[in-house]
């Protein structure tokens, strides 16, 4: 019940995501779901949740310092309306599904077996991690590293910090 929830979630988070069209809106919007996308993921395997958070993290932040320094001054506004009708369809979804759900309580006291499931399949998903370091796949691990190392090296001597911001100033 919760994951579905979490699944609503996201949807109405998408349906706003459209909807908006301020910069700084849209990167809130970007890290609420990947939050709840972390939170959804490490049901499964925590480590994988903790990578895909913090890289998530890590390419919002360039973003929010680039949006900084193109479009700085910029008014945020938000539309009362739009959101007021956003809430009304996802209260009325989860209404409705509560309503075609007969057998919630059933499904609830089942969760136990789910959990021992997920524990099973957490142990599985921490031998793959191991076997991402090893010999065979440990070549493009290392290949990546220094791909990411030659890019930013590159990006560092291409920006020229002497000449100001990204965003031109006209006098």
């Amino acid at each position: 019940m919760i994951q579905f929830l979490i699944h609503l979630f996201l949807m109405t988070m998408n349906i706003l995501f459209m909807s908006m069209n301020h910069p700084m809106s849209l990167g809130l919007i970007l890290f609420l779901q990947t939050l709840i996308l972390a939170i959804l993921s490490s049901i499964i395997n925590p480590w994988y949740s903790y990578m895909l958070f913090l890289i998530f993290i890590g390419g919002l932040l360039v973003l929010f310092i680039y949006v900084i320094s193109l479009a700085s001054n910029e008014i945020f506004s938000i539309n009362f309306k739009l959101l007021s009708l956003i809430y009304l369809m996802l209260m009325l979804i989860l209404l409705y599904s509560f309503y075609l759900d007969f057998f919630f309580f059933s499904n609830f006291l089942n969760q136990d077996s789910q959990i021992f499931n997920i524990n099973m399949k957490m142990n599985e998903f921490n031998f793959s991690l191991i076997k991402l370091y090893n010999f065979p796949t440990n070549f493009l691990s290392i290949t990546m590293m220094l791909y990411l190392l030659f890019t930013l090296i590159a990006s560092i001597k291409i920006s020229c910090v002497s000449k100001g911001p990204l965003r031109q100033m006209f006098n």
